[in-house]
């Protein structure tokens, strides 16, 4: 038989929009890219789950079968009995036109549906319908997990992936992210990721140009063009270990060789740790030292990356790799200059503004370390007051060398601060705490007046020349002499 004509499909509207989301999470899109391919993702679905779902009927017809058996006495009582539970209270029910509320999904057969959809009108019972029948394989489809879901899609590339697993045969494909692009691949499993939501596959790749094998991950959607490879390989010691790190700490994830990262929490960043779960990395030890909680990994850099970008500054230090600080530097730099950029005309679109007050208690421990900080500060600027620096002009030479000194110190401490080379809570006790008892501009003030009423301008207008250009000029020398 030829279906020419839609079939009409009534859900409940949570079901219906279940099945969008899917197939937007699936990418199962037409050729724009953008609209979602709602026939050719039903399709998906009735080929890749028809056989199961008719097992899993089967089997709950079964169940109910024997469930009754030491009850009913006579073979067709028992399967009227049976039929009737199994349909009653084991199936899903199906929704029609006119119940509220329903969302109607129309589905128009293709050539690779028709022989799916003869075989299941074929087996229907006379009082069954096809729409009602697929409107129950549908709602199953729903409850189950979503990696289940991603399975029965892609079900003939899982099916092949898992094969090839299992013969330890290599295999070639490309995926929808990079179609000009080989891989070749010695498949080592299907596996679920760490979020539980997508599967990944995970093996050995080659390099076509080089030869070198390393470890890869693909998510299952995204592999198209999938054939066995008639190249030939065998899985190192040294890649097998990352694929079973991989499995560990998250499919998902690509760990090529040992990159150990150590980083520092807060008692803050241990709070927000235990709250944010959704990523997390598995650490391989915790230890609790120098006040901050020290955590120690050996799962992939792109993990600890999406997950600790997530946390707020001063909860947390890097202390290796490198490459981990670099990127989260650059990340939330990258954000900054979009919160702050402007249109061509100059007005602002965005402004940075804080996201949110610190916590009692740090704003308290914070004014104890800038307080520390001012009273030495303070002590400094005393004692440069005692050096017996009194021109016969008047200037006020220690002021100006305080202030000059003042603007040297800040400068090497900001630039620390942009390179992250020392902690939040050292650069307010350097910057807020040192400088600002140290330097003084109620001072310069008092005594620029003070010059104006002796009537020494000409002093008057050098010191304050002076000041702001070798302050300017201290600030700029630090910055370049620590960069």
């Amino acid at each position: 038989m030829a279906y020419r004509e839609k079939i009409s499909i009534y859900l409940p509207e949570e079901a219906e929009q279940t099945l969008l989301e899917d197939a937007m999470r699936f990418e199962i899109l037409k050729k724009d890219g953008v609209t979602v391919n709602r026939n050719r993702f039903l399709g998906m679905l009735f080929s890749g789950y028809y056989d199961a779902y008719a097992r899993e009927c089967r089997e709950k017809y079964e169940a109910a079968r024997a469930c009754l058996a030491p009850y009913i006495k006579g073979e067709a009582l028992l399967e009227e009995a049976a039929e009737a539970v199994f349909q009653n209270a084991l199936l899903p029910v199906s929704h029609g036109k006119r119940e509220k509320p329903a969302a109607k999904c129309s589905f128009k057969p293709t050539a690779d549906t028709e022989g799916v959809l003869q075989e299941i009108e074929d087996g229907l019972a006379p009082s069954d319908s096809l729409s009602g029948y697929l409107c129950r394989m549908l709602l199953t489809y729903c409850e189950k997990p979503l990696p289940e879901r991603e399975q029965i899609l892609f079900q003939e590339t899982y099916e092949k992936l898992q094969t090839a697993a299992q013969a330890k045969r290599c295999v070639t494909f490309s995926t929808n992210r990079r179609p000009d692009l080989l891989h070749i691949v010695l498949p080592t499993g299907v596996f679920v990721g760490q979020d539980e939501m997508y599967n990944y596959l995970l093996g050995m790749e080659q390099d076509p140009e080089t030869g070198e094998k390393k470890a890869a991950t693909f998510r299952l959607n995204h592999i198209q063009g999938l054939r066995n490879s008639a190249v030939r390989m065998t899985l190192t010691p040294e890649v097998k270990r990352d694929l079973d790190r991989m499995r560990e700490h998250g499919a998902q994830y690509t760990i090529r060789g040992d990159l150990p990262a150590v980083l520092a929490l807060t008692d803050k960043g241990r709070k927000m740790y235990l709250r944010v779960y959704q990523g997390r990395p598995k650490p391989d030890r915790i230890e609790e030292r120098d006040g901050c909680h020290w955590f120690y990994y050996s799962c992939s850099e792109d993990q600890l990356f999406f997950y600790f970008r997530k946390f707020e500054g001063g909860t947390f230090f890097i202390q290796e790799p490198e490459s981990l600080r670099k990127r989260l530097l650059a990340f939330h730099a990258g954000a900054l200059a979009d919160l702050q950029r402007k249109t061509e005309g100059g007005a602002e679109v965005f402004r940075a503004v804080p996201c949110g007050l610190p916590h009692q208690e740090d704003i308290m421990l914070n004014c104890l370390i800038v307080g520390a900080g001012g009273a030495l500060g303070a002590m400094c600027r005393y004692l440069v007051g005692l050096l017996p620096l009194e021109p016969q002009s008047g200037f006020p030479a220690k002021t100006f060398l305080i202030n000059v000194a003042g603007s040297f110190l800040i400068g090497i401490v900001a630039a620390l601060s942009a390179k992250s080379a020392v902690s939040p809570r050292m650069v307010l006790f350097l910057k807020v705490g040192i400088c600002g008892g140290f330097t003084t501009f109620s001072s310069f003030a008092l005594e620029t007046d003070q010059l104006l009423a002796k009537g020494k301008t000409p002093a008057a207008l050098a010191y304050v020349l002076l000041s702001l250009v070798c302050g300017v000029l201290a600030v700029v020398l630090a910055e370049k002499l620590v960069s």
